[in-house]
């Protein structure tokens, strides 16, 4: 089984109370929600970098202090 398969299509014990059903279930979409945010995170911080390496943007640290001096 691959990792990305990992879960996908098993099921909890039908008679297992609601509660649990639903809470593994909440935990699935929360566990696909965190993988597909992962895929994405990696080009978009690539992205963030190469645009304020560009132009010479501030990071978020050195905007503050630049606002600080003046």
């Amino acid at each position: 089984m691959a990792a990305a398969d990992h879960g996908a299509g098993e099921r909890v014990d039908p008679g297992e109370p609601e509660p649990l059903r639903e809470e593994v279930e909440r935990l699935r979409a929360q566990l696909r929600d965190l993988r597909a945010r992962a895929r994405v995170h990696p080009p978009v911080s690539q992205a963030q970098g190469m645009l304020r390496e560009r132009y010479a943007l501030l990071g978020r640290a050195a905007r503050g202090s630049r606002l600080r001096r003046s």
